[in-house]
């Protein structure tokens, strides 16, 4: 369960540098200091002053160090008071531990947060990566004014690419930059709506959940399922490679699919691999069949049937023969566009075959059939 915080939101956007004593945070934060004490931590520099924060007083008192003690001097007749060197302290929000929290509560794929070039008072905190080969920045600002958040926006919407912007709340987002975020198909973010006190951690307020977060999001920038198709593509998650792959023909039609701990149950035309005239399934799919069957691209030799010949190395056989010339090219074209519709459904770079040690090609990826289905 996560209690919702009061405070933190609008303190942080009012806090110069997210930088402050000890005393002006807990004014700022009341209740909700004990929830990110963690992040505040101390830096090297002594303050010069500090905002009194005795109730009805306004005057700003003047840090000095007299005779080793650091004295808290009030020019408007405050009494003077002796303050530790923790107290006079500047202590800074630690926003790469704080990022770090925001984007684990969000199912984000954390990166350390470093500072947006050329956009000021703005970080990247990691990405919105719901499968592989679809990733969209996560950026953080602390602006509490209309003016500076709309040239966050402006920044950001200068680059092109649709993005997601996190503040802590919505009140200095204003019109102008609303719209521009709509234009652009990115997204906003207030914390004071998502985000609480989950046991020592910021978490999920109870009712949200990370995918509801980003759902319209997705709808906006992740391809849909076409009706006769039935997937537009595996939900391949980010970071796996073809050797985490692994296909089992069920039978001529149908492949059961495992990959990052995803499995599916999928046919030709689920995987983009049906004749546009008749839907019966392509080339590419007939010679994943016949892969699977085999798991190599060999051919029976003709002059001996009781040996393989690789498609790769048909010269020395067929020399003479342009005839079995042409189809070797054919077979080379059919793997080339059978690797391309791999790297198209399954969204991985590379190349899903490799080069075997009989002169031939066999999948990076493991391919089998049931026995049934041979």
């Amino acid at each position: 369960m996560s209690r919702r915080l009061q405070r933190l939101w609008s303190a942080l956007e009012q806090v110069p540098d997210l930088a402050g004593v000890p005393v002006e945070w807990r004014s700022l934060l009341g209740d909700d200091h004990e929830a990110v004490a963690r992040f505040l931590l101390p830096t090297r520099r002594i303050a010069g002053s500090v905002k009194s924060t005795s109730p009805g007083r306004t005057c700003i008192h003047e840090i000095r160090k007299h005779k080793g003690e650091y004295l808290e001097v009030c020019p408007d007749g405050c009494e003077t008071a002796t303050r530790s060197r923790d107290e006079v302290t500047v202590h800074r929000l630690d926003v790469a531990g704080f990022a770090r929290e925001i984007a684990a509560s969000l199912g984000l794929e954390a990166l350390p947060a470093e500072a947006v070039p050329n956009v000021a008072g703005v970080w990247k905190i990691g990405d919105y990566a719901p499968f592989a080969k679809y990733r969209f920045p996560v950026c953080l600002t602390f602006a509490g004014e209309p003016e500076i958040l709309g040239s966050v926006v402006d920044g950001l919407a200068a680059r092109s690419e649709p993005f997601i912007l996190i503040a802590p709340t919505r009140s200095a987002l204003g019109q102008a930059a609303a719209d521009l975020l709509k234009r652009t198909d990115s997204l906003f973010l207030s914390l004071d709506e998502l985000v609480g006190d989950g046991d020592g951690r910021l978490s999920l307020l109870d009712g949200h959940t990370a995918a509801g977060v980003f759902a319209e999001f997705h709808a906006a920038h992740v391809p849909q399922p076409k009706a006769e198709g039935g997937t537009a593509f595996f939900p391949t998650p980010p970071g796996v490679q073809w050797t985490d792959l692994a296909i089992v023909f069920k039978d001529a039609h149908t492949v059961s699919v495992s990959l990052g701990g995803i499995q599916r149950v999928l046919n030709y035309t689920a995987m983009g691999m049906a004749n546009r005239k008749n839907r019966s399934p392509n080339k590419q799919w007939e010679l994943l069949y016949e892969l699977a069957q085999r798991n190599d691209l060999l051919r029976q030799s003709r002059k001996d049937p009781s040996k393989y010949v690789a498609l790769e190395d048909l010269t020395n056989e067929h020399a003479a023969n342009k005839q079995r010339g042409n189809r070797r090219d054919a077979h080379r074209k059919q793997k080339q566009l059978l690797a391309e519709a791999l790297r198209q459904f399954f969204k991985i770079d590379g190349d899903p075959f490799i080069l075997s040690g009989k002169g031939g090609w066999s999948t990076r990826f493991i391919l089998t059939a049931e026995e049934g289905s041979l």
